[in-house]
């Protein structure tokens, strides 16, 4: 270090001087200062200023880069257990809650904090995978951890009702939300969720499909989810101009109902169905056997279809 007229010596003694008395006057500032915002220490208009005179400093620039990985570390564990210690005191919560409430109830407020919010999410989140995200180590280190609190939180509710995990008032706030978005994407939700659970054709359908493709029947298969009536996803539909499904299950006692209730949802749509269980699939003269009961449905479909139009 070079002092204009000062020896090196010289210039050491009057830098450890200076250092010093200003980690004096830091101290002295600092107790008189403590507790109190940056506002009501040096002003609103120099406390604007300075503020965003250190967010433009510190954009783009990390605690590690900022401070070195050991102090960051240090940083980072004393934020999080201030801010754990925060979270357990009941008042500083309402407190809180009051705090960003009366933030949210302001339009300006609320619009600054949506376009934010929905600029940074198409900027950096939406279309990107985890890895592009976080990288590697970190995507594969938080779909772990998230594992791992989804199968704690099945633990803690599985056989509980919404209002015993949300409280009663929270719990038919959501119960009434699900209820009307159900009703507006009925047909939407039921196709979504068959493609995304059922694994299809089955068996039971794909004995009828190697059944059409042989004996040229015209019958689409739509049971992926592609034809919804009534709620209901049919298996297979006619194509040649006849409203005949066809819906073929696996019989056991408990769905001894399934060839009655079923229809229900297609009748009012003006639609025939036919059921082929496993009895009617493999038994031994099988394909003549579904031939002979498709024949049937089609023939009273043109009879009656007939006589309405005569």
């Amino acid at each position: 270090m070079f002092v204009y007229g000062c020896t090196k010596e010289e210039a050491e003694k009057m830098v450890r001087k200076a250092s010093k008395t200003l980690s004096k006057n830091m101290l002295k500032y600092g107790t008189y200062n403590k507790g109190k915002t940056m506002e009501e220490a040096i002003g609103k208009i120099k406390a604007q200023k300075l503020r965003k005179h250190m967010s433009q400093i510190r954009k783009g620039v990390t605690w590690e880069q900022q401070h070195g990985k050991v102090i960051s570390d240090k940083r980072k564990m004393k934020a999080g257990i201030e801010v754990k210690s925060r979270f357990d005191n009941v008042e500083w919560v309402n407190k809180y809650k009051q705090i960003s409430r009366g933030l949210w109830k302001n339009k300006e407020t609320r619009k600054r904090m949506t376009d934010g919010i929905r600029k940074y999410f198409e900027e950096n989140i939406i279309g990107k995978t985890f890895e592009e995200i976080h990288g590697k180590e970190k995507s594969e280190a938080i779909l772990e951890k998230m594992k791992i609190i989804g199968k704690e939180r099945t633990k803690q509710w599985v056989g509980k009702t919404i209002e015993e995990i949300f409280g009663t008032k929270q719990g038919n706030l959501i119960r009434q939300k699900l209820k009307k978005e159900w009703k507006l994407n009925k047909d939407k939700r039921v196709r979504n969720i068959l493609k995304g659970l059922l694994k299809r054709p089955t068996s039971f359908e794909q004995r009828f499909i190697d059944l059409c493709i042989k004996h040229q029947l015209t019958y689409k298969y739509v049971g992926d989810g592609e034809l919804i009536i009534g709620g209901k996803n049919p298996d297979f539909v006619n194509t040649n101009g006849m409203k005949i499904l066809v819906e073929t299950y696996h019989y056991y006692p408990a769905r001894k109902s399934y060839e009655t209730e079923r229809p229900k949802c297609f009748t009012p749509f003006g639609f025939d169905t036919l059921f082929l269980k496993d009895e009617d699939l493999f038994c031994k003269d099988w394909e003549n056997h579904c031939l002979n009961k498709i024949k049937d449905i089609e023939n009273k479909w043109i009879k009656e279809h007939t006589k309405t139009e005569a």
